[in-house]
């Protein structure tokens, strides 16, 4: 009789443990299910729901809801600050594009708008011809934004810039071409002008003075129509023929013509090509110009110079982005920051008896060929001219 209460007893507990068994489960199971519902609503961006704070799951849906402010909070938050940072951007004078992984326009200020004259801009095609125009400095970096590989386009009009440099080189050519022609219009004139009235007033002129005034005005004009042809080579560049050709015997080739200037004997010349069969694709022809004036021009920068072991190197590299540079150097003395600034305006020389056009023609066959040349250092240490070849 006491086994079978024992029995009843324990058969009771086992009830009463699988019924909070059960309900524990139950419960387990219903905030499984609110957990899943918070977390889905917000990935919906749904802030709208709140879990009732009453009976006995208070305190599981009130630690909920508070996970639930916190989150809408931090949106909230995100929200505000991307519309801080598109206010910031939409007044910058800076045009700014925002390019998917797939050519689609997910963000542009006003400035893009106003700066490319569009409506609206939904693909990156549709600008791409403009932005290749010249017009406008264009800038390109890649940013990650939600895994994906975004294009940060940042766009500058600098067509006002182009007319300010375009307006001061040619008021620095009319000034030069201006001193040129007077200082040689000028005595012819006034020589001439003397004879005739000499001639008009009945006055007897010796055949030497005669020889001699007609001598001088034909010197002078001689000299200015020599002036006049060098402008001509200027403005009569022929179009460049691109080859490829290999760098290193193309500059050692230069080297050696160099070494036979006058004024080159005792000087180290050294050249130096990274990879050894480095090849450019250029007019070879019309580069040589420009390297036989750079290293002329070295020689005799050479000639006042102090240094007990005077040098020419030329180095040529390729970088990771396949452009070549070749820097042509000397330990010759500093340019002036007055002369560097002028020394590629046509006509512009600090020599004697000099034409003033070998580094603005230089320049023109480098512009020509889609390079540049540009005085990089000039120093007491080295004067550096570098050469750029974009890929």
């Amino acid at each position: 009789m006491e086994s079978d209460h024992w029995l009843l007893l324990l058969a009771a507990l086992a009830l009463v443990f699988l019924f909070v068994i059960w309900r524990m489960h139950l419960r387990h199971r219903s905030q499984l299910r609110k957990v899943e519902f918070l977390f889905n609503a917000i990935d919906n961006l749904d802030f709208s729901f709140r879990f009732p704070v009453r009976g006995s799951n208070r305190t599981f849906n009130t630690a909920l809801n508070r996970i639930k402010d916190i989150l809408t909070a931090s949106h909230y938050a995100q929200q505000e600050r991307e519309r801080y940072y598109e206010k910031i951007l939409s007044m910058v004078s800076t045009a700014i594009l925002v390019e998917d992984d797939r050519g689609r326009v997910v963000f542009c200020n006003e400035a893009a708008l106003r700066l490319l004259r569009r409506d609206s801009i939904t693909h990156i095609s549709q600008v791409e011809n403009d932005l290749k125009t010249g017009r406008f400095s264009v800038r390109r970096n890649v940013v990650g934004l939600d895994g994906r590989q975004m294009q940060l386009w940042a766009v500058n009009d600098i067509s006002s810039e182009l007319v300010l440099q375009e307006i001061t080189s040619w008021e620095k050519l009319i000034r030069v071409l201006t001193h040129e022609i007077m200082n040689g219009v000028a005595p012819v004139t006034s020589l001439s002008r003397t004879l005739l009235q000499r001639v008009e007033h009945g006055g007897e002129v010796p055949a030497e003075t005669l020889r001699q005034g007609l001598q001088t005005i034909h010197s002078t004009s001689d000299q200015l129509l020599r002036f006049v042809e060098n402008y001509r080579s200027l403005t009569l560049l022929p179009t460049p023929a691109p080859q490829p050709f290999y760098v290193k015997p193309f500059l050692e080739r230069m080297l050696m013509l160099a070494r036979a200037t006058d004024g080159a004997e005792g000087l180290q010349m050294e050249c130096s090509v990274s990879p050894a069969d480095l090849m450019l694709y250029a007019d070879e022809s019309l580069l040589t110009h420009v390297f036989t004036n750079l290293l002329k021009n070295a020689v005799e920068a050479l000639q006042t110079s102090a240094a007990q072991e005077r040098y020419v190197r030329v180095e040529a590299a390729i970088d990771e982005a396949e452009t070549v540079r070749i820097r042509v150097s000397n330990n010759g003395p500093a340019i002036p920051a007055d002369v560097a600034e002028q020394m590629f305006v046509p006509f512009f020389t600090t020599k004697n008896g000099g034409s003033g056009i070998g580094l603005s023609l230089s320049a023109r066959i480098m512009q020509a060929s889609g390079a540049r040349m540009e005085l990089v250092e000039s120093s007491d240490r080295e004067t550096v001219f570098l050469l750029t070849f974009d890929a």
